[in-house]
């Protein structure tokens, strides 16, 4: 097929997914760690202004209700920084075809996809929203386990151990 086929069906579409997959990376990381910075704030201001205040009217939620917003926050705090970091790891080791960022970007986004998969279990429509967040894990793992990106990442002593040396007897 063409260089524009969705498909890989050889090493330089390959690379031209890895390179696509490690600009996207590294963006989605980006905007994760503004996200979850912001979420940090938010759980910070949560914790210490609206919970702390001493005075209580009827419209205003219990601390125990402040507590469980409070840690929904820190939850998704932490869980855009983490795999915001992993992203940001991956795509620059894609980027730069280190041997090792394969296996790296293949876990964060099984863990994603986990997560996702997890989280989206109280019904239908969840799963499919959760799915359609993972679906950068789906792709970054249709690349990843493509035979064609196995070669690409394939160490350099692998490949030179099949070439035999010229024989230098003469």
């Amino acid at each position: 097929m063409g260089t524009g086929s969705f498909f890989i069906h050889g090493s330089d579409d390959a690379l031209r997914h890895v390179k696509l997959l490690a600009s996207g990376l590294k963006k989605v990381a980006i905007a994760g760690f503004v996200g979850g910075t912001g979420c940090a704030v938010m759980a910070v201001l949560l914790s210490h202004l609206l919970v702390a205040s001493g005075s209580r009217s009827n419209s205003t939620p219990s601390t125990q209700e402040m507590s469980g917003i409070t840690f929904v926050a820190w939850f998704m705090a932490i869980a855009l920084l983490a795999f915001s970091t992993g992203y940001f790891i991956a795509g620059w080791g894609l980027g730069h075809q280190k041997s090792w960022a394969r296996y790296t970007a293949a876990a964060v986004f099984t863990a994603k996809l986990l997560l996702c998969l997890w989280l989206g279990r109280a019904s239908v429509v969840a799963a499919i929203v959760s799915l359609l967040i993972a679906s950068l894990d789906l792709y970054g793992l249709w690349v990843l386990l493509s035979k064609e990106t196995g070669q690409l990442f394939g160490s350099p002593r692998a490949s030179q151990s099949s070439v035999k040396p010229a024989n230098l007897v003469t």
